[in-house]
């Protein structure tokens, strides 16, 4: 549903009435989102009503109750920020993963920005990458990731962490926007210690996106100061500033390598592999301990060759997709399953007979295979959860 613009003046008695902030009970009671939205934008601007910015958090609070997602980005903004209402970053950042999920683009972004500069979540890139995805994908932006044109969609969509890459091919007055931009949606860079806030109360918001309109257009004239712009100031642009290095292109992201964690990954899972060969084998004592007295086995009734799969899969496979992305599994299944025909392929061949079992050393040659894998593929940061 599309949100008012609140720069239009509206003149009619109905929606002055609208802007009634002690009508948004009522309008609550009545699932008037629209109104409330309306009523919130124009008691943030003083338009029809006094401006009133603890009100203008209650409309969109009661927008947010009735499931608008505008209503949600909103006020996790002024919770985020506090001032108008006491600060509460756990209650924004819930609100703000609420609009993302229900499509709000600005809340996307947000998020993105979060995880990528470690404002309130320790930085991790990879959740950065899964908000980058969403966002778009919700933008409609198709090129190619890494691409300068897929960088330059998304830095004018806010994202800090491509509108970092291109500003540094830009002239400084745009590069400098770009950057303005994307701190207004949490962006923080290395060299700021706090989030640059043009204003404590959130931009407005709108339910529809429309790229001609979010966008920033980077290549034409700095744009007018809007309601929200600072008013201090601008501070001049150096010649120092201005004569920054700027790279023959811009830079592509590579997959990071992590070898500390993929080591400690490899070695819980070595461990519970350990844990699930002892597990196994007691099992298996203490079924053939039922078979002898003639009493039925739980599950695998008179198949005792199921018990070491199947401890196996549980006490290791379950723990495995607890440390690595499922594809990083599914691939150390597939070595797994290699490695394991050829142990059982090779068993009665001389010294290639390693266990009393055809079976049971294709088994144990999986696992090892499994763990193999697990180790080749768990350096890589974008197989890890």
């Amino acid at each position: 549903m599309a949100t008012p613009d609140p720069d239009v003046r509206t003149s009619s008695s109905e929606a002055e009435e609208a802007l009634d902030p002690h009508e948004l009970e009522a309008l609550e009671a009545a699932g008037e989102v629209d109104a409330l939205l309306a009523a919130a934008q124009a008691l943030r601007a003083g338009k029809g009503v006094p401006r009133d910015l603890p009100g203008c958090f209650r409309a969109y609070d009661a927008a947010a109750r009735l499931g608008s997602h505008e209503g949600a980005y909103a006020t996790a903004l002024f919770l985020l920020r506090g001032g108008v209402v006491a600060q509460d970053e756990k209650e924004a950042v819930a609100r703000l993963r609420s609009a993302a999920d229900a499509g709000n683009l600005p809340a996307k972004v947000y998020l993105a920005n979060m995880y990528e500069a470690g404002v309130y979540f320790r930085a991790d890139p990879e959740k950065a990458d899964v908000w980058h995805r969403s966002l778009a994908r919700a933008a409609g932006i198709t090129a190619k990731v890494g691409s300068p044109e897929y960088i330059r969609a998304m830095a004018e969509q806010g994202a800090g962490r491509y509108a970092t890459l291109l500003a540094q091919e830009l002239p400084s007055a745009q590069g400098d926007a770009l950057l303005k931009r994307a701190a207004a949606f949490g962006w923080r860079t290395p060299q700021r210690e706090t989030p640059v806030i043009v204003d404590p109360v959130p931009p407005p918001v709108s339910s529809t996106a429309r790229p001609e309109a979010q966008r920033l257009r980077v290549a034409a004239a700095p744009a007018k100061k809007t309601e929200l712009t600072s008013t201090a100031p601008a501070t001049p642009v150096s010649k120092a500033a201005d004569a920054r290095p700027r790279p023959s292109r811009v830079a592509r992201a590579r997959p990071a390598i992590d070898w500390g964690g993929g080591i400690l990954r490899f070695v819980f899972l070595t461990m519970f592999a350990a844990a699930g060969l002892a597990a196994a084998h007691m099992a298996q004592r203490g079924a053939a301990l039922l078979v002898e007295q003639g009493r039925p086995v739980p599950l695998v009734g008179p198949h005792l060759a199921l018990i070491l799969p199947a401890v196996l899969a549980v006490i290791v496979l379950l723990p495995a997709l607890a440390f690595y992305r499922t594809a990083a599994v599914f691939r150390g299944l597939v070595l797994a399953a290699l490695t394991g025909v050829a142990g059982a392929l090779v068993w009665g061949h001389g010294r290639l007979t390693l266990l009393p079992e055809s079976s049971t050393q294709g088994i144990y040659f999986a696992l090892a295979g499994f763990l193999v894998g697990m180790l080749l593929f768990g350096f890589t940061r974008r197989t890890r959860r």
